[in-house]
Parts: C-alpha cells; structure tokens; sequence
C-alpha cells in the first residue's frame, strides 16, 4: 500500500485525513466479504492495492476461506502472518 501511494502521490504519505479515509475504505471491503461468508484470513498492508481512481483494492485471497452458513466459526485455525493477527 506504501509503494502504491508514493507511486501515485509522488514520495510522500498522504495525510491523516486520506489515510483515514483509506483505512474506512477497507474496513467497508471487508464488511462486504464478511456479509457474502467469505473470510480473508490475509489481511495486510501487502494485499491492499489503489488503483489510478484510488479505490482500495483487497487482493490476495490465496488463504480466503468460504463459509457455507454465514455463522462464523467459534473457532479457526491460524492461518497467515501472526504480525496481523487482531
């Protein structure tokens, strides 16, 4: 996500207001996937993306795991980068 804003933006973050907005952004992709059974299990700096319209982009799904009910499990085997862990 650094590397696609500096790339869009010139070298510097934007700012505080912009990366909030960013960071609303992802949290409404991932109530989306959640409302559709679907769980990331990913979720990091890495696998978000901007595009030229800096829309968020949640790429990466390689650990993404469909839920046939929409009742999340109790309980999830770990998967993924512990850094990300929440």
């Amino acid at each position: 996500l650094r590397h696609n804003i500096s790339y869009y933006k010139g070298t510097k973050l934007p700012k505080l207001k912009d990366r909030v907005w960013i960071a609303i952004e992802i949290a409404k992709g991932m109530q989306y996937l959640h409302s559709i059974g679907i769980l990331n299990k990913n979720l990091k700096l890495e696998n978000i993306a901007l595009n030229t319209k800096w829309e968020v982009k949640i790429i990466d799904f390689s650990l993404a795991q469909k839920l046939k009910n929409f009742n999340f499990p109790q309980k999830i085997e770990m998967e993924g980068n512990w850094k990300y862990l929440a």
